[in-house]
């Protein structure tokens, strides 16, 4: 399989071809999921936004316009106002209050794919 991604879609591209282990899951929490006191869908979610490994079926990737190092875009005044419209999901507001307890640092500005 061949996937192509331009712009953003390359950043969610990179996504299945990366293995993650536990490293994203230990730069955002201070316990492993199993000590966690969520209910069985949010951590399903948590774990599995989190902790992924790579498809082998995808056999190459395409990059076209991708920002893997960021966008200046995203932080000037044009970003800065759309950052403000965009929405979080109500399914990821409430797993957020749940594992707050959790987190290591407060949620950063993501401006890069990395």
């Amino acid at each position: 399989m061949v996937v192509i991604g331009h712009s953003m879609s390359g950043c969610i591209s990179r996504l299945p071809i990366t293995d993650s282990k536990q490293r994203i899951w230990d730069q955002m929490f201070t316990v492993p999921p199993n000590q966690m006191d969520l209910t069985p869908d949010h951590k399903h979610i948590l774990t599995e936004s989190s902790i992924f490994e790579h498809r082998p079926e995808i056999g190459r990737v395409i990059f076209i316009s991708t920002p893997h190092r960021g966008s200046d875009l995203a932080t000037n005044w044009l970003g800065k106002t759309f950052i403000h419209l965009v929405k979080m999901p109500n399914t990821l507001l409430s797993i957020g209050f749940e594992e707050a307890r959790y987190k290591k640092h407060p949620s950063p500005r993501f401006t890069s794919c990395r």
